[in-house]
């Protein structure tokens, strides 16, 4: 795992440790409130009124509610990736090592292109990447 994506989980877990447990959830009757660990009832934030009735303030508030409550889900996945990336880098020999970047066989070939798959992906979920990628 890079030090870059580490932070970026690490800092991710110390928010939703800080934050109102969980689950979170929208209020019956007023969607637009997210209230966090409901045998308490903890009042979260208001996203704001549907004053036009265009819905806006309860879908910010459903993905709200959502994205933290998958938080803890994706966080783990995202640990389990990069772990199976360097678990497959430790199966295979640096493309360096061989002529033209090829690998001795194919399994070693099919780990190795996993390998950079996943990198690439956990790259890409890094802010830097995103703001790179929109320039």
């Amino acid at each position: 795992m890079t030090p870059d994506l580490r932070a970026l989980l690490d800092g991710l877990d110390a928010a939703l440790a800080k934050a109102t447990p969980g689950p979170w959830a929208q209020q019956n009757g007023a969607p637009n409130f997210v209230y966090g660990d409901p045998e308490v009832g903890i009042f979260v934030c208001d996203t704001g009124h549907d004053v036009l009735a265009d819905g806006q303030p309860t879908a910010d508030a459903a993905l709200i509610v959502a994205a933290v409550n998958a938080l803890p889900a994706l966080l783990a996945a995202v640990r389990a990736a990069a772990d199976l990336a360097g678990e497959l880098d430790g199966h295979v020999m640096p493309r360096s090592f061989h002529p033209a970047g090829t690998h001795s066989d194919g399994a070693s070939s099919a780990y190795a292109d996993a390998a950079v798959r996943l990198r690439a992906a956990l790259s890409a979920a890094l802010p830097e990447a995103s703001e790179r990628d929109a320039e």
